[in-house]
């Protein structure tokens, strides 16, 4: 997703910080709430998901990113859940859409600042 994205939005990084965290949270969110799914596990599921897709697209120098996937999804993942409990399902998406934002903008700040955006 995050190469469409990318492309979309002029591989500028604005894509990737704003609205793929959009799409993503609100996917996930709303999948496993409809299907009756775990919040939790959901959000794990496609932080393995996409860990297997880094590592596919990169090979090697994948297994990084692979993991952080994983490990921020399934963050991403208890904070919806744990805000879920306390307020409801929609401040649940904005505070996991505002976590993740942050997170893609630290990623994109650090990996231009590398050279490898």
């Amino acid at each position: 997703m995050n190469g469409k994205i990318r492309t979309a939005s002029g591989n500028q990084g604005k894509g990737l910080v704003f609205l793929t965290p959009l799409v993503e949270e609100a996917a996930k969110s709303l999948w496993a709430v409809t299907l009756g799914a775990s919040l939790v596990w959901t959000h794990l599921g496609f932080g393995l998901l996409e860990g297997v897709l880094e590592i596919k697209r990169r090979g090697s120098r994948g297994i990084a990113a692979g993991w952080v996937a994983l490990a921020a999804h399934s963050l991403f993942g208890i904070i919806t859940y744990s805000v879920t409990r306390s307020w409801g399902l929609f401040p649940a998406l904005a505070v996991a859409y505002l976590s993740h934002a942050a997170w893609n903008m630290v990623v994109v700040y650090y990996s231009g600042r590398k050279g490898t955006a």
